[in-house]
Protein backbone atom coordinates (compact mmCIF):
# COMPACT_ATOMS: atom_id res chain seq x y z
CA UNK A 1 0.00 0.00 0.00
CA UNK A 2 1.33 3.19 -1.18
CA UNK A 3 1.58 6.35 1.52
CA UNK A 4 -1.08 7.59 -0.84
CA UNK A 5 -3.13 5.15 -0.41
CA UNK A 6 -2.52 4.97 3.83
CA UNK A 7 -3.13 8.53 3.63
CA UNK A 8 -6.31 8.14 1.60
CA UNK A 9 -7.68 5.04 4.04
CA UNK A 10 -7.16 6.38 7.47
CA UNK A 11 -9.24 9.42 6.25
CA UNK A 12 -11.83 7.78 5.34
CA UNK A 13 -11.66 6.22 8.80
CA UNK A 14 -11.64 9.45 10.69
CA UNK A 15 -14.24 10.87 8.28
CA UNK A 16 -16.73 7.37 8.88
CA UNK A 17 -15.52 7.93 12.64
CA UNK A 18 -16.46 11.81 12.57
CA UNK A 19 -19.41 11.02 10.86
CA UNK A 20 -20.76 7.92 13.24
CA UNK A 21 -19.77 11.19 16.21
CA UNK A 22 -22.25 13.45 14.43
CA UNK A 23 -24.86 10.76 13.36
CA UNK A 24 -24.57 10.25 17.32
CA UNK A 25 -25.07 13.68 18.25
CA UNK A 26 -27.64 14.60 15.99
CA UNK A 27 -29.73 11.33 16.76
CA UNK A 28 -29.19 12.60 20.64
CA UNK A 29 -30.33 16.33 19.16
CA UNK A 30 -32.97 14.93 17.62
CA UNK A 31 -34.25 12.22 21.16
CA UNK A 32 -33.70 15.43 22.88
CA UNK A 33 -36.01 17.99 20.88
CA UNK A 34 -38.65 15.21 20.72
CA UNK A 35 -38.97 15.08 24.32
CA UNK A 36 -38.54 19.15 24.49
CA UNK A 37 -41.97 18.89 22.02
CA UNK A 38 -43.42 16.58 23.90
CA UNK A 39 -42.99 18.32 26.99
CA UNK A 40 -44.01 21.35 25.76
CA UNK A 41 -47.29 19.76 23.88
CA UNK A 42 -47.99 18.65 27.34
CA UNK A 43 -47.45 22.08 29.26
CA UNK A 44 -49.44 23.42 26.17
CA UNK A 45 -52.12 21.29 26.14
CA UNK A 46 -52.54 21.59 30.34
CA UNK A 47 -52.39 25.55 30.12
CA UNK A 48 -54.73 25.30 27.53
CA UNK A 49 -57.55 22.56 29.72
CA UNK A 50 -56.85 25.07 32.83
CA UNK A 51 -57.45 27.92 30.59
CA UNK A 52 -60.78 26.30 29.00
CA UNK A 53 -61.77 24.95 32.79
CA UNK A 54 -61.34 28.54 34.42
CA UNK A 55 -63.59 30.19 31.69
CA UNK A 56 -66.33 27.15 31.88
CA UNK A 57 -66.39 28.21 35.80
CA UNK A 58 -66.22 32.04 35.23
CA UNK A 59 -69.35 31.68 32.46
CA UNK A 60 -70.98 28.96 34.95
CA UNK A 61 -70.69 31.84 38.02
CA UNK A 62 -72.11 34.06 35.46
CA UNK A 63 -74.76 32.05 34.37
CA UNK A 64 -75.93 31.24 37.63
CA UNK A 65 -75.84 34.73 38.46
CA UNK A 66 -78.09 36.09 35.57
CA UNK A 67 -80.51 33.42 36.06
CA UNK A 68 -80.94 33.82 39.82
CA UNK A 69 -81.20 36.93 39.20
CA UNK A 70 -83.84 36.78 36.41
CA UNK A 71 -85.98 34.05 38.98
CA UNK A 72 -85.94 36.81 41.49
CA UNK A 73 -86.78 39.47 39.32
CA UNK A 74 -89.74 36.93 37.95
CA UNK A 75 -90.83 35.94 41.25
CA UNK A 76 -91.28 39.36 42.06
CA UNK A 77 -93.29 40.25 39.11
CA UNK A 78 -95.36 37.19 39.94
CA UNK A 79 -95.74 37.94 43.28
CA UNK A 80 -96.65 41.61 42.30
CA UNK A 81 -99.21 40.56 39.98
CA UNK A 82 -100.94 38.36 42.60
CA UNK A 83 -101.02 40.92 45.20
CA UNK A 84 -102.98 43.30 42.34
CA UNK A 85 -105.36 40.86 41.25
CA UNK A 86 -106.20 39.93 45.08
CA UNK A 87 -106.94 43.73 46.23
CA UNK A 88 -108.75 43.73 43.07
CA UNK A 89 -110.79 41.34 43.77
CA UNK A 90 -111.08 42.00 47.56
CA UNK A 91 -111.91 45.41 46.72
CA UNK A 92 -114.93 44.17 45.03
CA UNK A 93 -116.06 42.26 47.23
CA UNK A 94 -115.74 44.86 50.47
CA UNK A 95 -117.74 47.01 47.93
CA UNK A 96 -120.57 44.23 47.63
CA UNK A 97 -120.59 43.34 51.25
CA UNK A 98 -120.95 46.96 52.29
CA UNK A 99 -124.11 47.09 49.81
CA UNK A 100 -125.42 44.29 51.06
CA UNK A 101 -125.07 45.06 54.49
CA UNK A 102 -127.08 48.17 53.45
CA UNK A 103 -129.91 46.54 51.73
CA UNK A 104 -132.95 45.19 53.05
CA UNK A 105 -131.88 41.97 52.33
CA UNK A 106 -129.26 42.31 55.15
CA UNK A 107 -132.47 42.02 57.91
CA UNK A 108 -133.12 39.07 56.08
CA UNK A 109 -129.82 37.11 56.36
CA UNK A 110 -129.52 38.19 59.92
CA UNK A 111 -133.58 36.90 60.97
CA UNK A 112 -132.22 33.35 59.08
CA UNK A 113 -129.07 32.97 60.62
CA UNK A 114 -130.97 33.67 64.25
CA UNK A 115 -133.57 30.56 63.11
CA UNK A 116 -130.97 28.79 62.18
CA UNK A 117 -128.17 29.08 65.11
CA UNK A 118 -130.96 29.16 67.78
CA UNK A 119 -132.40 25.30 66.41
CA UNK A 120 -129.08 23.95 67.07
CA UNK A 121 -128.60 25.60 70.76
CA UNK A 122 -128.93 23.51 73.65
CA UNK A 123 -130.92 24.71 76.57
CA UNK A 124 -128.93 27.45 79.12
CA UNK A 125 -127.82 31.38 79.01
CA UNK A 126 -126.51 32.60 75.30
CA UNK A 127 -125.34 36.29 75.02
CA UNK A 128 -125.83 37.54 71.30
CA UNK A 129 -123.24 39.97 70.51
CA UNK A 130 -122.93 42.61 67.44
CA UNK A 131 -122.84 45.74 66.15
CA UNK A 132 -124.51 48.39 67.59
CA UNK A 133 -126.64 49.24 65.06
CA UNK A 134 -127.99 45.79 64.50
CA UNK A 135 -129.37 45.42 68.59
CA UNK A 136 -132.98 46.90 67.34
CA UNK A 137 -133.17 43.91 64.76
CA UNK A 138 -131.63 41.43 67.23
CA UNK A 139 -133.72 42.26 70.31
CA UNK A 140 -136.40 41.97 68.61
CA UNK A 141 -135.52 38.33 67.47
CA UNK A 142 -134.51 37.65 71.12
CA UNK A 143 -137.96 38.92 72.60
CA UNK A 144 -139.99 36.82 69.82
CA UNK A 145 -137.97 33.71 70.62
CA UNK A 146 -140.47 31.10 71.60
CA UNK A 147 -137.72 28.28 73.37
CA UNK A 148 -138.46 29.38 76.94
CA UNK A 149 -135.34 26.97 77.74
CA UNK A 150 -132.63 29.55 75.90
CA UNK A 151 -132.36 32.29 77.94
CA UNK A 152 -130.80 35.40 75.11
CA UNK A 153 -129.35 38.59 75.92
CA UNK A 154 -127.62 41.29 73.69
CA UNK A 155 -124.45 42.58 73.73
CA UNK A 156 -122.71 45.39 71.99
CA UNK A 157 -119.41 43.98 70.24
CA UNK A 158 -116.81 46.56 70.21
CA UNK A 159 -114.76 45.10 67.06
CA UNK A 160 -114.85 45.84 63.77
CA UNK A 161 -116.82 42.13 62.85
CA UNK A 162 -118.44 43.73 59.96
CA UNK A 163 -121.94 42.07 60.71
CA UNK A 164 -123.44 39.06 61.58
CA UNK A 165 -123.85 37.86 65.19
CA UNK A 166 -121.44 35.65 67.14
CA UNK A 167 -123.14 33.23 69.86
CA UNK A 168 -121.57 32.96 72.99
CA UNK A 169 -122.10 31.04 76.76
CA UNK A 170 -119.11 32.52 78.60
CA UNK A 171 -119.90 29.80 81.20
CA UNK A 172 -119.05 27.07 78.92
CA UNK A 173 -116.46 28.76 76.53
CA UNK A 174 -118.77 28.40 73.98
CA UNK A 175 -119.38 30.45 70.71
CA UNK A 176 -120.60 30.41 67.51
CA UNK A 177 -118.87 33.05 65.00
CA UNK A 178 -121.23 33.99 62.11
CA UNK A 179 -119.46 37.38 61.54
CA UNK A 180 -119.77 39.10 57.99
CA UNK A 181 -115.61 39.10 59.31
CA UNK A 182 -114.64 35.51 59.65
CA UNK A 183 -117.09 35.03 56.22
CA UNK A 184 -114.53 37.83 54.64
CA UNK A 185 -111.51 35.79 56.33
CA UNK A 186 -112.21 32.89 54.20
CA UNK A 187 -113.24 34.70 51.50
CA UNK A 188 -109.87 36.18 51.48
CA UNK A 189 -108.15 32.51 51.69
CA UNK A 190 -110.27 31.50 48.64
CA UNK A 191 -109.47 34.36 46.34
CA UNK A 192 -105.82 33.53 47.14
CA UNK A 193 -106.20 30.05 45.87
CA UNK A 194 -107.89 31.06 42.87
CA UNK A 195 -105.62 33.64 41.82
CA UNK A 196 -102.91 31.04 42.63
CA UNK A 197 -104.45 28.42 40.30
CA UNK A 198 -105.70 30.78 37.12
CA UNK A 199 -101.99 32.53 36.94
CA UNK A 200 -99.95 29.09 37.24
CA UNK A 201 -102.36 27.98 34.57
CA UNK A 202 -101.60 30.82 32.33
CA UNK A 203 -97.80 30.19 33.02
CA UNK A 204 -98.15 26.54 32.01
Amino acid sequence: MTLEEKLEFFSKQIKEKIDEKYDMEMKKLREDNELNISLKRNELQERREKEIKAFTESNNIKYKRALSSKRQETNKLFSDMKNQMFNEVLNEVVDKLNEFIKSPSYKDYLKEMFDHTVLKLSDGEYTLSALERDEEIISNMIRKNKNNNLKLSFLKNEDDILGGILFLNLERGFLIDNSLRLKLENTKKNIKVFIAKKLEVENG
